[in-house]
């Protein structure tokens, strides 16, 4: 256990080092309550933004998808919050790309001494005129079909003391915990800071086109030129028809055709 412990405390240096004063700020966010899920954590997250990769999450992060469904239901309902969203969110991430630890490869063994083995046993049934094909649980036969297969694996290998007998061997190794960090647990953790903090980004872009019809449309109704319902709203509008929508989205589009029998002033130049 101490050989173990120390390997993993010289491929993670920084975890060495001397407590960050970040931590009491972490302490606290981790106690999340509902008004923090719902509303305090919108700003206060990006904030106090750590990268993933400086931990051995090991698993995948599935509450990376509350920050942008949050976003997203922010900006549905006051599009102009896609733009304070998206500046605290590239903040966040500008935090988790200073503090990230970046995956360092792995020098020594990558796989531990321990194998697992899958034996697939393969019978001809000269009654029934068929092959039978069963997975092989108990050991001593696995123990035999070993001897049987010997270095070959990945295929059917006949036993010779049982005529119509064939054995399949699939041997997998197990990879150490801090050579799986250096892959896919630290692909995880960057995916998971990419989520919580890139994709709210995308919604000001997404949600600008609806900014600037409802800026127009706000305008007209201070003006008195336009009803509240005639207000080009991104989540008020998905509720309408598509006869109601579509005679909003062409209000102020509509173009009065030139009266019959005029002709351009240019016409006798």
């Amino acid at each position: 256990m101490a050989s173990s412990s120390s390997s993993v405390a010289s491929h993670f240096p920084e975890r060495t080092s001397a407590p960050s004063p970040r931590k009491a700020v972490t302490t606290s966010l981790s106690k999340w309550t509902l008004h923090g899920l719902l509303l305090t954590d919108l700003w206060m997250e990006p904030l106090h933004a750590r990268s993933r990769t400086r931990e051995r999450l090991g698993h995948i992060d599935f509450g990376m998808l509350l920050p942008p469904i949050r976003a997203f239901v922010y900006c549905v309902m006051i599009p102009y919050l896609c733009y304070p969203i998206a500046l605290v969110n590239l903040y966040g991430f500008y935090r988790c790309a200073e503090t990230m630890v970046f995956p360092k490869y792995y020098k020594h063994q990558r796989y531990s001494d321990r194998v697992m083995y899958g034996v697939q046993k393969r019978v001809y049934n000269p009654q029934l005129k068929r092959i039978l094909e069963t997975q092989i649980d108990d050991v001593q036969e696995i123990e035999h079909a070993l001897q049987v297969v010997g270095a070959t694996r990945n295929q059917f290998v006949d036993d010779p003391l049982h005529r119509g007998t064939a054995y399949f061997v699939i041997e997998q190794r197990i990879m150490k915990a801090e050579a799986v960090f250096t892959g896919e647990n630290w692909a995880w953790a960057f995916i998971s800071d990419t989520c919580r903090y890139i994709t709210p980004l995308l919604f000001a872009y997404l949600f600008h086109p609806s900014c600037k019809r409802m800026t127009v449309d706000l305008r007209l109704w201070w003006q008195g030129r336009l009803q509240w319902r005639q207000v080009r709203h991104p989540g008020l509008n998905f509720f309408k028809s598509y006869k109601e929508y579509n005679q909003v989205m062409r209000r102020i589009n509509i173009v009065k055709p030139a009266p019959k029998g005029s002709q351009p002033w240019s016409k006798n130049l």
